[in-house]
């Protein structure tokens, strides 16, 4: 084979990836879900992380195939497995809530830990929530108080809020009034921007964000 040829021929097999990448984009962006969900379900058999992550949270929410989450926690798993931090975050939400797979808090945790410190502020704030409240697993307020503070940074309204909390009564961190009244004062102000848009990149309540974490596929 020329290199010519090769070069053609790697440029027409790319291109297909390409095509059949933005036709499951542009099939869930017309409500084909079922087409959608066909052309994800070949890439991501072949590999692709986003193709993975996407047919799964289609499997997760019964959007053109029937609902199977047990089959969505094994197509986040293999995704989660490649670095996708939000194939990570839905992975260890539903092994926390036993919804599909087996409830397993230990694992659940792993994995959102593992998001979390790809920088997801959604897991981050999960994970500060679990491991304050000891929901399933001991409890740690000191390393809840860090990833609260994580994605406090972030203008995460619900973090502010409760890492605020932590502050006022002295939960896993030396106690601070005057800091958690500022925390406080700056989640208000994050609720209240939040409430004016609608994105599900906004910092509104945490379980809206949570949702749309969830059910939405990168497009």
């Amino acid at each position: 084979m020329t290199l010519a040829l090769a070069v053609a021929v790697l440029g027409a097999l790319l291109g297909f990836g390409a095509a059949r990448a933005d036709d499951g984009a542009s099939a869930y962006r017309r409500g084909d879900f079922v087409a959608a969900f066909a052309a994800w379900r070949v890439q991501a058999e072949a590999g692709n992380a986003t193709a993975q992550l996407n047919a799964a949270i289609l499997l997760d929410q019964g959007q053109g195939v029937a609902r199977d989450r047990t089959a969505a926690a094994a197509l986040y798993r293999r995704s989660a497995d490649q670095g996708d931090a939000r194939a990570a975050f839905n992975l260890g939400a539903l092994l926390h809530a036993g919804d599909g797979p087996s409830r397993d808090p230990a694992a659940a945790v792993a994995w959102l830990r593992r998001a979390a410190e790809s920088g997801d502020v959604i897991a981050q704030f999960r994970l500060g929530v679990i491991l304050v409240d000891g929901d399933g697993v001991a409890s740690d307020p000191a390393e809840a108080a860090r990833w609260l503070a994580r994605a406090a940074e972030r203008d995460h309204a619900q973090a502010l809020f409760r890492l605020g909390t932590l502050l006022a009564t002295g939960t896993g961190v030396p106690p601070d009034l005057a800091k958690a009244n500022e925390l406080f004062a700056r989640a208000d102000v994050a609720n209240m921007t939040g409430e004016s848009n609608t994105s599900c990149t906004t910092q509104r309540s945490a379980e809206m964000l949570e949702e749309c974490r969830r059910v939405v596929p990168r497009l």
